[in-house]
């Protein structure tokens, strides 16, 4: 529910709207035992759709690098940076190490290689979802009870990481008397975890193709990319750890564990008081304890950097010492939420004269949240003794001088920390419904949150919230007589909602952390927020009005809705002088508005007949429009581009803007247009075009549900169209060595003429590298031929079933109907772009894996 009169009765939390959810209980009659499960098998990751560069176009960049004077020895040598195999062969021929014909050689067996097959076999796989429910559910007049049991697995796309979890569940209700019932609801869920090696995913993702994980007798094949392999040979002879990382092996070795158990109960009381008066009273009590236990064995490459990093020569002792212990390090992670909450309302329902309607609600909530949580490492840790060693904590954290002069610094505080949060709330609300000889309806709603999150003084702790509305049922006017419109009825609301920072970054007040500081040997406290008594909730005052309409005994069912909402006090980040002590805070920055349109229709195309068809459309427009804002950006040439502020005045929220593209000159260096149009080289803020929005501007699904006899097909399709997005383009900066290029760097400018085939820049010649600096990778990815339509339409699901019920083969068996699902997702993507881009894989011009292809089989059994 969007519209303003259901986010006005639940509160400043439903100030996106509110999904309702109604749980299954027990009815009177004879035990039902349910069961149902299902397999959920998803293809494995695909990480050739990334469109990485090959081995053989990653060699033949670096070739253009190395002769522009981008990859030289003298950059890496003496130094711990890293670099990858093929700039470890450029820089043994850059110290006439090997001569030419070695160096092609060597690179030439590199371009031959492709990593993907190892990274499939090794590191990924399908992912598996099994689930299993059983329920029993019963009862008498008096008394009805629901009970369930939900176990599931999980075994993720990439190895080492699955998670199991196992949720009970029992609601009872017992009608002690006419004029009482009782309630109660509790579930309890256990949820156990294993994950592999932290961050595998990107780390594939930055692999150089040509970087094997294993040689051909199965031995690991380390990676130096992160650090200088001759550097790191010589540190090992003086009683330095390896720096070398192989991801098969850290995976193998991860042992990091999760377990989380939670309960939750509500226990309610129903009191009819007398005729159409009701009095509800809940009482809600919830406790969720989760721990994260990171175990890193001293072997993990994570261990054998950290104690690398503080190891440093030690006169006194006259050799190399590990500040930091070798051995396992466990990183220890848990918290703890309370909640508890008590709701008491008071409903009032009757009708009077047979033309009267009335409904009166009136109630309070009141709740409390609590969370503590702590983190804890354990260094030179020992699993099996459950011990560990100490450290200097003192020396570290004034740092150690590494053996490149560098000074390292470990703040064993910041590891070993404990975080308490409590967040009270009470509410009060009410709301009235009258309808008047079911023609007219009148309904109206005011509520007032309070929260202890925003300041001290009680006019910035509340929010009223209200909203008022109405609704015409034109089908039963006297005058209204058409016997092809079953029903036809107007409606319209508007109203106020609120919400403010449950996380608390926003506060009127200056605050500070107070922490123990080991360099100052004292307690210190570091500014968080400045003071801001003028801080306000978020609020938004939304207008809907909507057209129900009924055709043929309401077999077509038409719903159209206008929505216009306006949002003001949007909280933003406001940059600040430095020399204040802060660089940002929050203030109420902005005004926004939001108008749509959403239609909707149901059609059951054919029915009351062995073959049925049922149709359901539904379509949506929207706009927004940023009204005021009071941010300012100090930079717009730089920001707007990378949307750094995301509010500007007279423009969407969602704007991409980009620099105007001018192609690329006789040498391939990026160009825009200048404030005059002519072509430059360095863009200015008359450089800068909006391209279109990144939200859709119109959204929807089509879902056609076919059924004959006890089989039925449904097929789901969604779309969204005209929003753009930017795609990932090459940076063609000199001095960029990741080894991990888009694959358009082939496409890229390398001779005169080619200006005419080609939007990719060339590298850069090192004059103009130093003349552009940064402007040119700017132009390179942020101009306007990055920009593309966005739009796609994907059938999202198709699904077979079958339901057997009633017939003389169940009689054998002891059910009452037995139902089978097939289901496949993502099946089909139609797409508006031309570059093989799923536009909902591209966020932040990053591409990531698209939705694969999943397919579910599903047995449902009921006794």
């Amino acid at each position: 529910m969007e519209d303003a009169a259901a986010a006005a009765i639940w509160g400043s939390q439903a100030a996106n709207g509110v999904i309702v959810i109604t749980t299954s209980k027990g009815k009177a009659g004879k035990p039902v035992i349910q069961y149902s499960g299902n397999l959920r098998v998803e293809a494995r990751p695909d990480y050739s759709a990334l469109q990485r560069a090959t081995a053989a176009d990653v060699i033949d960049y670096e070739k253009e690098q190395y002769d522009k004077g981008y990859i030289m020895a003298a950059i890496f040598d003496n130094s711990s940076s890293g670099y990858s195999q093929s700039i470890g062969i450029f820089n043994d021929f850059d110290r006439q190490d090997i001569d030419l014909a070695e160096r092609d050689r060597r690179l030439g067996l590199l371009a031959g290689l492709n990593n993907q097959s190892q990274v499939n076999d090794l590191l990924l796989r399908q992912a598996i979802n099994q689930k299993h429910f059983l329920s029993i559910s019963g009862g008498s007049d008096r008394f009805n009870y629901y009970s369930g049991c939900n176990l599931t697995q999980d075994l993720a796309g990439t190895k080492g990481t699955q998670a199991k979890s196992t949720l009970v569940t029992n609601r009872l209700s017992y009608h002690l008397a006419d004029f009482l019932t009782l309630r109660s609801n509790i579930s309890m869920d256990y949820n156990w975890g294993n994950q592999g090696v932290s961050n595998l995913e990107s780390n594939i993702r930055a692999f150089q193709p040509y970087q094997m994980i294993q040689d051909e007798q199965g031995n690991p094949i380390n990676n130096y990319f992160g650090y200088n392999k001759i550097e790191n040979d010589r540190l090992m002879g003086l009683g330095y750890l390896d720096n070398g990382v192989n991801l098969l092996t850290d995976n193998n070795l991860a042992n990091n564990k999760s377990t989380g158990f939670g309960i939750r109960s509500i226990f309610g009381m129903d009191w009819k008081l007398m005729k159409g008066l009701r009095l509800t009273n809940d009482l809600v009590y919830e406790r969720l304890n989760g721990r994260q236990r990171n175990l890193y064995n001293q072997e993990s490459y994570f261990t054998r950097s950290l104690v690398n990093r503080f190891t440093a020569y030690d006169d006194a002792v006259g050799d190399y010492v590990k500040y930091i212990p070798y051995g396992d390090v466990l990183d220890l992670n848990y918290t703890n939420t309370k909640r508890m909450a008590s709701r008491n309302q008071l409903n009032y329902e009757n009708t009077f004269a047979e033309r009267h309607y009335l409904n009166v609600i009136a109630g309070a909530d009141i709740s409390k949240r609590i969370a503590d949580g702590g983190i804890q490492r354990m260094l030179g840790f020992n699993d099996e003794l459950y011990s560990s060693q100490d450290i200097d904590a003192k020396k570290l954290a004034l740092g150690v001088r590494d053996w490149e002069g560098l000074t390292q610094r470990y703040v064993a505080a910041d590891y070993n920390k404990l975080s308490y949060f409590e967040n009270r709330e009470y509410s009060f609300y009410s709301s009235l419904a009258y309808t008047y000889d079911r023609r007219y309806t009148f309904t109206g709603s005011y509520r007032n949150d309070y929260s202890n999150l925003f300041g001290a003084d009680p006019k910035l702790r509340r929010t009223p919230l209200w909203s008022v509305g109405g609704k015409w049922l034109l089908h039963n006017e006297a005058f209204f007589n058409n016997e092809w419109i079953s029903e036809l009825s107007l409606r319209s609301t508007i109203g106020v909602t609120g919400n403010f920072d449950r996380n608390n970054t926003t506060t009127t007040f200056l605050t500070a952390t107070r922490f123990f500081n080991n360099i100052a040997d004292d307690y210190v406290a570091r500014l968080q927020t400045p003071p801001n008594p003028k801080l306000r909730w978020e609020s938004s005052r939304t207008f809907n009005a909507g057209l129900d309409l009924g055709l043929l005994a309401n077999r077509f069912v038409v719903s159209v809705d206008y929505y216009n909402k306006f949002s003001y006090d949007l909280l933003g980040s406001q940059e600040l002088d430095p020399t204040v002590g802060l660089t940002n805070a929050y203030v109420n920055a902005a005004e926004l508005s939001n108008k749509g349109v959403e239609f909707g229709i149901q059609a059951n195309i054919l029915q009351n007949r062995p073959f049925e068809w049922s149709s359901q459309l539904n379509l949506a427009y929207n706009k927004s429009k940023v009204i005021s804002n009071k941010i300012t950006d100090t930079n717009p040439r730089l920001n707007r581009p990378r949307d750094v502020v995301p509010f500007l005045e007279g423009y969407e929220r969602e704007s991409l803007w980009s620099y105007r593209w001018a192609g690329l000159d006789e040498k391939g260096r990026p160009q825009t247009y200048g404030a005059d149009g002519e072509k430059v080289l360095v863009p200015v803020e008359e450089s800068l075009e909006l391209n279109g929005t990144t939200r859709p501007r119109y959204s929807g699904s089509f879902n056609n549900t076919l059924r004959y006899k006890g089989f039925n097909l449904s097929i789901f399709t969604v779309f969204n169209l005209g929003q753009v997005a930017r795609m990932e383009m090459p940076e063609m900066y000199g001095y960029i060595w990741d080894s991990s290029y888009n694959n358009k760097i082939a496409k890229r400018w390398r001779q005169p003429g080619d200006e005419h085939k080609t939007d990719i820049p060339a590298i850069p010649l090192m004059d103009d590298l130093y003349e552009l600096a940064d402007d040119y990778s700017r132009l390179a990815t942020l101009s306007s031929n990055s920009v593309f339509d966005a739009s796609f339409l994907r059938v999202r699901e198709i699904q077979l079933g079958y339901t057997l019920s009633d017939s003389q083969f169940l009689k054998s068996l002891p059910f009452k109907s037995i139902r089978a699902v097939m289901q496949v997702n993502n099946v089909f993507l139609w797409k508006a772009n031309k570059s093989g881009l799923d536009p909902e894989a591209v966020v932040s011009r990053m591409y990531y894996l698209p939705e694969p292809m999943v397919y579910t089989f599903g047995l449902n059994l009921t006794h």
